[in-house]
């Protein structure tokens, strides 16, 4: 572009996408805690909502809070506040398992950590509610950051993604015959000062 053009992207919904190649966060681990069905169907939850601030999940829940501190104050450049922990969470979903379009309430931030995922599982897909049914009206040739009404991020053991509670976002089907775990989890930020 040309010094009297510009291309402002408004109102962006940054997604932060990170790897945290090690945990110590094993199947016994995982097995130990109580599960509860989706009302839908559609998967199981940890009972306990908070498992990140469980002891054996501290060294995951600093590392997660690094890239969490980056994306906020760094990214984002929120100039005041603390995250605060609001639920954690793990999810398993196994054949035929899915997750529903859906947002978080009562949090600043979200984020999902792939504890047992491949490139096979079906993507995390994000979905932009500003962009109507008929968008794009003239169609395009390659989609990217500026004109899609939905962006999907493959899932990999050790991938990490952080995004605003706001954001619509939904997982296909499972179809592969093996479970795939994750830890999701919401932040709330205080109006206190870093």
């Amino acid at each position: 572009m040309s010094d009297s053009a510009e291309l402002i992207p408004l109102f962006s919904t940054p997604v932060f996408k990170a790897r945290i190649e090690t945990h110590s966060i094993t199947p016994d681990l995982i097995d130990e805690l109580e599960y509860t069905l989706y009302p839908d169907g559609t998967g199981k939850r940890s009972n306990n909502m908070k498992v990140l601030l469980l002891e054996p999940y501290a060294q995951l829940k600093s590392d997660i809070e690094k890239y969490l501190n980056t994306y906020v104050f760094d990214t984002l450049k929120v100039g005041q506040g603390n995250l605060v922990h609001v639920q954690s969470w793990i999810n398993l979903h196994d054949p035929g398992d899915h997750a529903p379009k859906h947002h978080h309430v009562n949090s600043c931030y979200s984020g999902v950590y792939y504890l047992q995922a491949d490139e096979e599982d079906a993507p995390i897909t994000f979905y932009d509610s500003n962009k109507t049914t008929n968008w794009p009206w003239a169609g395009y040739k390659e989609a990217n950051a500026y004109n899609t009404p939905s962006y999907s991020v493959t899932p990999k053991t050790g991938r990490l993604l952080i995004f605003p509670s706001h954001l619509v976002h939904g997982v296909g089907q499972q179809k592969k015959d093996s479970e795939r775990i994750t830890i999701s989890f919401n932040l709330q930020a205080t109006q206190s000062f870093k």
